[in-house]
Order: C-alpha cells, then structure tokens, then sequence
C-alpha cells in the first residue's frame, strides 16, 4: 500500500479494508475457498454418501435436543474450517498493508511452517470465544430448569413460564459475552503472525493491545456476520422459491427436487463464504496495527527500518538496563 502508516477511525480502517480486499481480490478470494469448499464438501458427502441424520432425542420447549447438537456440530465444524485460513488471510493483510506482494500459496505455507501452532490457535480460538460461552450458557440454563423443577413440583406450565424466558436471555446473553471474548483475543491471529509468537503469547498480547479499542473489533466482526446472514437467508429463500415453481410448473412431487434445493444452496452458501470471508480478517488485522501505532509508535518504527536505520537506544525497552563498563584496573587485573 502506497498509504501512509498512521493511526485511523473505525471507518477509516473499513474503507481500508475493502481496499487492501480490492488491490490483493483473487488472493484473499483464493485463500477464503478453500474452508468454503471443504465445508461444501462435507456436507455433499453427507448429502449423498453418509446420508447422516439429526438423532430424535427429547424435547426441550418444542426443540428438538438432537436437532440442536446436529446443527451445534456443523456449525462448529464450519468455524474451524474459517479459523484455520483466518492467519493465512491476516498475513496476507499483513504483507499488503506494509507495501509488500502477498502470494496465495507463500501465505499458505508460511503458515504449515508452523502448523501447529497453526491448528492449535484455531483451536483455542474457538474454544475461547465460541465454545467457552455455549458451555457457560448450558450450565446456566441447567441450573435455572433444576431450580424450577424444585420449585414448581414438575409443574409443566409454571416450568414453561420459567424457561422460555430463561433461554432467549441466555442466547443474547451467550452472543453478547462471545462478541466480547472475540474482542479480547481476536487480535492473537494477526499477533502470531505478524511477529512469530508464541501461542499464549500472542493471547497476552492481543489482550493488551485491544484494550479502549474492543467496541471497534466487535464491530468489525458483527458487520460481517449480519451481511452474510442477510445473503445466506436470501439465497436460502430465492432456492426454495425456484425449487417450489419448478416442481408446480412440471407437476412432480416436491420432494424429487430436494437434494436440487440441498445442491443449489450448498453452492451459494460457499460463494457467499468465500466472497465475505476474509473482510473480518483483514479489518482486525488492520485493528491490530492500528493499536501498535497508537501505543507503541510502530509507523516511526517502521519507516526507520525501511530506510535501513536501527532503533534509538532511548527507544530500547527499559526492562534491558545498559551494563556498565567494567574499569581499566579491573580488566588489566
């Protein structure tokens, strides 16, 4: 990027973002396919090979608890899958943000280099932001429905009364502290690799550097989300609506069309992934860099290294005090 390094608003960094996305469009674009379509591609050899289905468990509140862990499983399996091209997407940011030329396949392997650090920071990611929040949930709203039950005497409508309430404050609730954990420790990725740290390293280090600035990263990932939730039921309902007008218009049952309704979907819900995913990654990234400016002056660090100048011993950490020289006596001695 020709622009200079400096410290920008929210805004700033989101046109920015879309135009790094611009400039680099069939890199990030190729490194977003690849979760796409390894999810695509589970869930078509399930569609016509493993042939799973939700097991039928008990009901709470009317929902299906199988159902729930079925689509609990996929969507986790999909978050995986995004977490793991999130590095590559943030390096190739990275590179594109300080003036360099990112390739695809050297953001994929700067990554294997390091795979397990690789995997297990999508791991822990997960677990951390997403996993760690349902968990908190599940045992909340368990221990709301043992009180009730104590309570109400295995009253069935005291305990519906008691419950349905319960859950939809806890799913906002859930939502609202997963938003606020992303905040925290989103920054890891762009910190592990842009400076080869460590994994609970670049968690302390993204806990540091997010601070007064948390309520822009959780813009920054809500944004997304809701755009391509938006395109997701959108391109859920425009399938459903062909597959319904082709089956009325030839007269077939509508069940012949529904692996052509599955197929049509899969298709564009990984067109959608692909197009939409690597925004969040490339707008953390530049978050990240946006917090080391502020904090740490790392734009005059930056233009002194491109110029080929080394750092101002005032500039040193204070945590490496000089050594005093030792006197001519004692090193004639």
């Amino acid at each position: 990027m020709s622009a200079a390094l400096r410290p920008m608003r929210l805004g700033e960094i989101l046109d920015r973002t879309f135009q790094i996305y611009r400039e680099r469009f069939w890199i990030f674009f190729g490194i977003a396919a690849f979760p796409a379509a390894g999810m695509m591609g589970l869930q078509f050899l399930n569609l016509y090979c493993w042939k799973l289905q939700p097991p039928d468990l008990i009901r709470i509140l009317g929902v299906n608890l199988g159902m729930l862990l079925y689509l609990a499983g996929l969507y986790h399996c999909s978050l995986f899958f995004h977490a793991l091209a999130w590095p590559c997407l943030s390096l190739a940011a990275s590179q594109t943000y300080l003036g360099e030329r990112p390739g695809l396949w050297s953001s994929l392997a700067a990554c294997a280099r390091r795979w397990k650090g690789w995997f297990g920071l999508a791991l822990l990611l997960q677990f951390m932001v997403v996993l760690l929040a349902e968990l908190a949930g599940a045992g909340v709203f368990l221990g709301i429905a043992a009180l009730g039950s104590w309570l109400s005497k295995d009253n069935e409508a005291v305990m519906d009364a008691l419950l349905r309430p319960s859950m939809g404050a806890l799913i906002v609730a859930g939502f609202a502290f997963s938003l606020w954990l992303g905040a925290v420790y989103l920054g890891a990725i762009p910190a592990w690799c842009a400076e080869q740290l460590t994994l609970r390293k670049a968690l302390r280090r993204a806990r540091q550097l997010s601070k007064d600035s948390r309520w822009r990263i959780t813009l920054a990932r809500v944004l997304p989300v809701l755009v391509i939730v938006s395109l997701d039921l959108a391109a859920s309902a425009t399938t459903r609506w062909a597959v319904l007008a082709t089956a009325k218009t030839l007269h077939h049952p509508l069940l012949a069309y529904g692996r052509l309704y599955a197929f049509a979907y899969l298709v564009c819900a990984a067109g959608i992934g692909t197009l939409l995913g690597p925004v969040f990654p490339i707008a953390v990234t530049l978050l990240y860099y946006d917090q080391r400016i502020r904090k740490e002056g790392f734009d005059i660090e930056w233009m002194m290294q491109s110029a080929g100048m080394t750092v101002l011993p005032e500039a040193k950490s204070a945590a490496a005090p000089e050594v005093a020289p030792v006197p001519v006596e004692e090193a004639g001695a």
